[in-house]
């Protein structure tokens, strides 16, 4: 079997990647919408549109169903 492991572009931060969140990411520009994900709070992430406006967002699922 051959695998091949390819690299990930540089300055991209994969979805699944995280950190702990801090109000300098929130206030820094991007060159497109960029979602960023908190590290001690799962399901915690804020979004920065290009315009400079952050929303910070909780995504929920009930588990016990």
């Amino acid at each position: 079997m051959d695998t091949t492991i390819a690299a990930a572009p540089s300055g991209k931060r994969g979805r699944k990647s995280s950190v702990i969140l801090i109000d300098r990411m929130c206030e820094k520009r991007v060159t497109k919408r960029t979602k960023i994900y908190d590290r001690k709070c799962p399901g915690l992430y804020v979004s920065i549109t290009t315009a400079g406006v952050a929303t910070f967002s909780f995504k929920f699922t009930d588990m016990c169903r």
